[in-house]
């Protein structure tokens, strides 16, 4: 008898936890595990409590977030990777320079200097910063929380920029940036104590990291960028794989993605494709689900999408970029379907008005970006999102989750890799064809297939019409 009272107790035990253990994965706000959260590089120390920040202070985060900190000290110069603490520490020290600088009240003293004092900021003690995408300075003002600055009377939009400890008898610094409007370079004293931007140059000067040298200390070849960053020795970087997050079968996932969408969960799909690819049509739009992870979304006419914006009384008016990364970041956060590595990597706006922005955004592992290398064009960035007056045109997202395998060197030199890409180059176009490489980078190449993923040079080429990306094996 005793037994059977046990047995009941443990049953009724079970029974209870198993109802708690649904609740909670019923009603949990997130589409994936943990492990997957979109925002998890967004916090102080690499994660973020979804309880605490507000929506404002995450997005500040997430967009100002340099493609590229490199910390210069003479010929000792080193990058800092994303996703490191010591990049979190950079970053930290930057956007607080850079917000109290715009947002300074005082008359700021600047003159407009030649490209030779741009090189020697980066030849001395100095922090060179690319945000990777052309920034407008009014936007990245406004994302800093200050909305009337006195920079946009002398900056338009920028992407580079070099701060710089000033004289030792002063408390000033200097700032340099180029104004991708005039292609002018304005550079400014700003009074700031320099101490803690002095302590964090000496601090990787001491560091055993990899040293970088650019392109014209060395070279000069008017086809190619001069201010391309060269690593002095071969890299060791993880070898990574992919593998598949996204299940089709699972009820609960599509439910979700559905309901993001502004979908009726309980409306069934019109059709399946060939390849098993669900497909609904609802609220003016189609739905596309595939079987491989890729979602696509796109709205059958401009301007009559998923409404994005919360309040009904400013639909069918023109929306400022501002406004609308708002809106994109929102619904990267409602999705939420990624393993935190996602970053911005273009803002385009499709019409010389206001109105219809699309932005797009790749993976990243450790620093290391993951590039898009399908033989289909329907997939070329990890996110591309546009929007038309607050509504949502079209959404894409391939999803997909990494992880570390071991390491690997890469021992295909950049040079190497340079001479094949340049050769390739004038082979099609010959000597005196219209091509500028513009960037290279280290990356990885997600061709859609499990597995290993490939480590390459992926070098982008500015052409007469059209830029492009030419891609060189990293490894042998």
């Amino acid at each position: 008898m005793k037994k059977e009272r046990i047995k009941t107790v443990v049953l009724v035990s079970l029974v209870i936890m198993s109802i708690l253990l649904m609740k909670q994965i019923w009603f949990s706000e997130k589409l994936w595990s943990g492990d997957y959260n979109f925002f998890a590089n967004l916090g102080r120390d690499g994660q973020l409590d979804s309880t605490t920040g507000s929506e404002t202070d995450i997005m500040k985060e997430y967009l100002f977030y340099p493609e590229k900190i490199v910390i210069n000290e003479g010929t000792n110069r080193t990058i800092v990777l994303k996703q490191s603490e010591q990049y979190q520490q950079a970053n930290h020290l930057l956007k607080h320079i850079f917000t109290l600088f715009i947002k300074s009240k005082e008359e700021v003293t600047r003159e407009t200097v030649e490209e030779t004092e741009w090189v020697s900021a980066l030849k001395d003690k100095s922090l060179y910063i690319d945000f990777g995408i052309d920034w407008d300075m009014e936007v990245l003002g406004e994302i800093l929380g200050v909305e009337d600055t006195f920079l946009t009377k002398h900056v338009s939009c920028f992407r580079e920029m070099i701060i710089r400890p000033g004289r030792l008898v002063t408390n000033d610094i200097m700032i340099y940036i180029k104004d991708k409007k005039d292609d002018k370079i304005k550079k400014f004293y700003y009074t700031y104590k320099k101490e803690p931007l002095n302590a964090l140059i000496a601090q990787y000067s001491e560091q055993n990291n990899t040293r970088y040298t650019f392109f014209f200390e060395h070279f000069k070849n008017g086809k190619i960028n001069e201010y391309i960053l060269m690593p002095t020795s071969l890299q060791k970087v993880p070898t990574i794989k992919s593998y598949n997050i996204f299940d089709i079968e699972n009820g609960y996932i599509i439910k979700k993605i559905l309901t993001s969408f502004d979908y009726n969960p309980s409306t069934p799909f019109q059709y399946t494709e060939k390849d098993n690819t669900r497909v609904y049509i609802e609220n003016r739009s189609t739905l596309k689900i595939h079987p491989n992870g890729f979602i696509e979304y796109n709205a059958v006419e401009k301007g009559k999408g998923l409404s994005l914006t919360q309040n009904p009384k400013t639909e069918g008016r023109k929306f400022m970029l501002y406004e609308s990364l708002q809106m994109a970041f929102d619904l990267l956060k409602r999705i939420n379907q990624n393993d935190g590595t996602l970053y911005m990597t273009n803002v385009i706006n499709e019409t010389e008005g206001q109105g219809t922005y699309r932005f797009t955004f790749d993976y990243q592992y450790e620093g290391i970006p993951i590039a898009m290398d399908f033989q289909n064009d329907n997939i070329q960035h990890a996110v591309e999102i546009e929007i038309v007056d607050g509504t949502l045109q079209s959404y894409k997202q391939y999803i997909k989750g990494y992880k570390e395998q071991r390491f690997q060197k890469v021992n295909v030199p950049i040079l190497q890799a340079l001479d094949k890409a340049y050769n390739r180059l004038v082979n099609e176009f010959g000597d005196e064809g219209n091509f500028k490489i513009k960037e290279v980078n280290l990356s990885y190449s997600e061709n859609g297939i499990e597995g290993l993923k490939r480590l390459q040079w992926c070098i982008l080429v500015e052409g007469e019409e059209e830029t492009f990306t030419v891609f060189v094996p990293a490894v042998k």
